[in-house]
């Protein structure tokens, strides 16, 4: 059976990754409010599984409870942007060298699965639909998540995973947003699996300080495309002055 056949087989998403896969793509929006009723007929199912969805969504803290006033999506602050990632940067280095001192055979095998899902994700991103870009999102995500469980440091692993859990609405910016002026979207995702794949071989060959840039290479990449993303004016070279009238 072929890779692509086998996708097609997975089975169908739950009700919890569909509302976090519309929370993620921003068709859920921040702070909108949300309840069990109105979910549980978007989505076609009772409302049981709506209320164990937002459960873990709050644990996730993709979306938070309001006292007295249900539940909403959560805020996306952009002022947290600074702090998040530099505690990304530090947690995502430490992680990478005790992958590469602790893993196991069956680790190095759970990462190299989770960086080809990634790299298949790339492809349907090219259709531009947002669900192409939260599947690869998603794709991130689990191989992010099989570089903490390699480290087998569970203080790291958990830290990882709430950064990485609040921070996943701002990683999707990467792959829905195309800058002026800087590198292409297939470009930039062509570099990101590289790094991707150096990160995994370094961690093979147990080279600690290896795997340690290659990490940190992972973290620029996306701080530099994001800080772009940010910055961009699309009318900066529009003059107001009437001397130029």
């Amino acid at each position: 059976m072929s890779r692509r056949t086998a996708t097609q087989k997975r089975k169908q998403p739950s009700v919890y990754e569909r509302i976090r896969n519309d929370v993620i793509a921003f068709v859920l929006r921040p702070e909108q409010e949300l309840d069990e009723s109105s979910l549980a007929e978007r989505y076609a199912v009772s409302r049981t599984p709506i209320r164990e969805a937002l459960i873990r969504l709050t644990n996730d803290r993709l979306v938070e409870a309001l006292p007295g006033r249900g539940i909403r999506v959560s805020p996306f602050i952009v002022s947290n942007y600074p702090r998040y990632m530099e505690a990304t940067d530090l947690i995502r280095r430490a992680l990478a060298r005790g992958a590469a001192h602790r893993r196991t055979t069956v680790d190095l095998a759970k990462l190299k699965e989770t960086q080809a899902a990634f790299v298949e994700a790339i492809e349907p991103l090219t259709t531009r639909f947002p669900v192409a870009e939260v599947e690869l999102s998603n794709s991130e995500w689990a191989f992010h998540t099989a570089l903490a469980e390699s480290s087998h440091n569970h203080y790291l692993i958990e830290a990882y995973s709430a950064l990485i859990l609040q921070g996943i609405r701002m990683m999707r910016i990467q792959y829905g947003y195309q800058p002026i002026g800087a590198i292409s979207i297939t470009d930039y995702l062509t570099e990101l699996t590289e790094r991707h794949a150096r990160l995994v071989a370094a961690i093979e060959d147990r080279d600690l300080d290896g795997a340690e840039e290659a990490a940190r290479a992972m973290h620029k990449g996306l701080a530099d495309r994001l800080s772009v993303y940010f910055q961009e004016n699309l009318t900066e070279g529009i003059s107001l002055s009437s001397a130029d009238g």
